[in-house]
């Protein structure tokens, strides 16, 4: 029976390099560290060759003995346990991938700067000088989010080892401004400092009466604004009356609150004819007062309110008194102005039976200018004050104007008397009605918020203006703040 051949034996027979094919596997003439040791015969290459031709298929699958430095190794394998990359000193002992056998030891395949290292996933080559997992030696691993630089662990630009981890102190809360200063909860961290995120809200009362405001979460800071009530018209039994006045404005910046505290907020109401006007308050120390009322002939005068070492506080513009002499005929004198940001409410005009009086003057720093007087040295008729205007809530803004006056009509003609323009884009204090002779007619009524009533007097049938109620506004928020950032 002739000698049974391996398929490398098979390859060297043939001429030079030639390939043997069998099935998947194919097998050269040289490099053979492995061979195969039995060719069963339904592998042999169809195609045909010199070097197979005299091969006789073998009779049994046993195995062989394997020439030279060769062993067996299952299954049914010749290898050369110094070259063998899958029997490498042994047989089934695979080398790692990146590796190779070389006198039976597995050994690096890393082309230099590269040098083999083993991990979880298994060897591979890296370069000692740049990775961060193996940096100077296999197996030194920098710290989180250091880099690797000639073989030192370093963190990038602009940032500080704390701990175990690089970080960027200018913005890190947990770090801030050094490693291990962390900001409060719910704080964030620029330019190296804890900034507290405020959420961005407000509450308007506008309506009189008293509520109870709950501080929303997060807010420990508030901007108030109070406005008190406008003071009604006199109804007095006199020929002639006084304006109401003016409410006061008040803003605080900085009070100091607490994450779900009640504050009580009180909001003024407006005078009716002959009433004064009442406070509005934040708590307990800070208010707006309300403006007086006229009174016969007499103006009201105007609210006040108390600075705080959290802000400001100006008055309202007194309203209208009656100071001429000859009282026969009904003139009713003009509603101050509610109170400015930054100055005072203006003041009502002054009227006269025997000159035209003393006009209105305009608001100053956003306050509402006050109401015109009826003054008539003609004796045409008889005339009701304009109401004085109110002032805005949304922070400091342009002054009101002074309501016009009826005086010296030539010939006698009956025009309304003008409300005072609204300060800081509040509305405009009411026109007192001009009527001939002794037929009454009503008084403005002051403009919001916090505008002071124009006089009527009962005895010529005049109704007396009312004055306008007053507000609150709380805003809190980074960078909100009365007079100028109230939006």
């Amino acid at each position: 029976m002739p000698a049974r051949r391996t398929p490398c034996q098979l390859a060297r027979h043939a001429a030079g390099a030639a390939t043997l094919h069998v099935a998947s596997l194919v097998v050269t003439a040289t490099g053979c560290g492995d061979r195969t040791g039995l060719l069963p015969p339904e592998l042999i290459d169809a195609g045909g060759s010199d070097a197979v031709a005299d091969v006789e298929p073998p009779g049994d699958s046993g195995p062989f003995t394997c020439p030279g430095n060769e062993m067996f190794c299952t299954p049914h394998v010749c290898a050369n346990l110094a070259t063998s990359d899958t029997n490498c000193g042994a047989c089934g002992h695979l080398c790692p991938a990146g590796t190779m056998c070389s006198a039976g030891v597995c050994g690096s395949q890393c082309d230099p700067p590269f040098t083999l290292c083993s991990g979880p996933g298994g060897t591979y080559c890296t370069n000692l000088t740049t990775d961060p997992a193996n940096c100077s030696l296999c197996g030194e691993t920098c710290f989180a989010g250091q880099i690797c630089t000639q073989g030192d662990c370093e963190c990038p630009p602009g940032e500080t080892l704390c701990v175990d981890q690089c970080t960027d102190t200018a913005t890190d809360p947990a770090n801030c401004g050094g490693c291990g200063n962390a900001c409060p909860p719910g704080a964030t961290c620029e330019d190296s400092a804890c900034l507290t995120l405020v959420p961005v809200g407000e509450a308007q009362f506008t309506t009189p009466g008293t509520f109870t405001w709950i501080v929303p979460a997060g807010v420990t800071a508030v901007s108030v604004l109070l406005v008190g009530g406008g003071g009604g018209g006199s109804t007095g039994n006199e020929p002639s009356a006084g304006g109401g006045a003016g409410g006061a404005l008040c803003w605080a910046n900085e009070v100091p609150v607490t994450p779900g505290q009640g504050v009580q907020v009180v909001v003024g109401s407006g005078g009716g004819p002959g009433a004064s006007g009442s406070d509005s308050t934040f708590g307990e120390e800070l208010f707006a007062g309300g403006g007086g009322a006229g009174i016969g002939i007499t103006g009201g005068p105007g609210g006040t309110g108390m600075d705080t070492t959290f802000g400001r506080c100006f008055s309202g513009g007194h309203g209208g008194s009656f100071i001429g002499t000859d009282e026969d005929f009904g003139f009713g004198g003009g509603g101050g102005g509610a109170a400015g940001y930054e100055g005072v409410g203006g003041e009502g005009g002054d009227p006269s039976g025997d000159t035209c009086g003393l006009p209105a003057s305009g608001g100053v720093g956003g306050g509402g200018g006050g109401g015109g007087q009826a003054s008539d040295p003609t004796n045409c008729g008889n005339n009701s004050g304009g109401g004085g205007g109110g002032v805005g809530l949304l922070g400091i803004g342009n002054s009101g104007a002074p309501g016009t006056t009826s005086c010296a009509q030539s010939p006698c003609a009956v025009v309304p008397i003008g409300g005072g323009g609204g300060g800081s884009n509040g509305s405009a204090g009411g026109k007192g009605a001009g009527t001939a002779l002794v037929t009454g007619g009503p008084a403005g009524n002051g403009g919001n918020y916090g505008g002071g009533g124009g006089a009527g007097d009962t005895f010529y049938g005049y109704t007396a203006g009312s004055g306008a109620g007053g507000a609150a506004r709380i805003i809190w928020g980074a960078g909100r703040s009365y007079p100028q950032k109230a939006m």
